[in-house]
Formats: structure tokens, C-alpha cells, sequence
């Protein structure tokens, strides 16, 4: 997103398409950012199993924040979301 740097920033949203990158295919692409996504919960299920400690109200928030921000680059809605869901 770009803005304008003003007191009242208008964001403009951009799309783009890519053909490739790196000379990656389409499915060697879409391995490399199911890999990152499967990190992510993988990352996400371990803090979750992990014993809470602290205040429990701010630790749900911000896992429930984290799987949000994974979900919201989980381009090829990866399997593990199903197994992390916490809704």
C-alpha cells in the first residue's frame, strides 16, 4: 500500500500478477509459500500446547491475533489451519 504521507493518509491498494519468480513454477511456488504457512502453525500449535502462563486474556488475544495474520497470507489455505483453528 502507498500513502501520501499527509494528515489524512489515503492508502491505495495494488494488485499485481506475477508470472514467475526466481524461474519458480507455479507449483514450486505455491510449495515454498504452503512450507512458510505450515511453519507459521506449526509455530502457532506449539505456543498453543505450551502451559499459560501470565495473564490468559492477553496470551488468547494475541494468539488469536497471530493466527489471523497467517490466515491473511495463506494463500493456498494450507491443511494445518484446520487442525489450528480457533474459532
Amino acid at each position: 500500500m502507498v500513502g501520501n504521507g499527509g494528515p489524512h493518509r489515503r492508502w491505495r491498494r495494488f494488485c499485481l500478477g506475477v508470472q514467475s519468480i526466481d524461474n519458480c513454477s507455479f507449483e514450486q511456488m505455491k510449495q515454498r509459500f504452503s512450507d512458510a504457512r505450515s511453519g507459521d502453525y506449526r509455530e502457532l500449535l506449539k505456543e498453543l500446547r505450551n502451559p499459560a502462563s501470565g495473564n490468559l486474556s492477553s496470551r488468547t488475544t494475541r494468539l488469536r491475533q497471530r493466527f489471523q495474520d497467517i490466515v491473511s497470507i495463506d494463500f493456498f489455505a494450507v491443511r494445518f489451519v484446520n487442525r489450528s483453528s480457533m474459532h
